[in-house]
């Protein structure tokens, strides 16, 4: 099954696919001042990720703590490791 179809078959059917809407993007942009205060800028996707995450009120969870914890210090993000 080719990925497109496995995303449409699999993942929009079984789970809500949160949009990058415009409370997204004013936290992105808050975040990204922020951190470009502090001189410690991240990856745009981690951005993306972690916006959504806040601006839906809901806790990041990721294997890859270490990435998001600059993001978190400068913003409200939540951050769990279930691994």
């Amino acid at each position: 099954m080719p990925l497109f179809e496995f995303f449409v078959e699999t993942v929009q059917k079984n789970y809500e696919i949160l949009p990058f809407d415009s409370l997204c993007a004013s936290v992105y942009s808050d975040i990204v001042s922020r951190l470009k205060e502090k001189g410690t800028p991240a990856p745009k996707i981690d951005l993306m990720i972690a916006s959504t995450a806040i601006a839906n009120g809901l806790i990041l969870v990721t294997r890859n703590i270490k990435d998001f914890e600059p993001i978190a210090e400068v913003s409200t993000l939540l951050l769990e490791n279930w691994f």
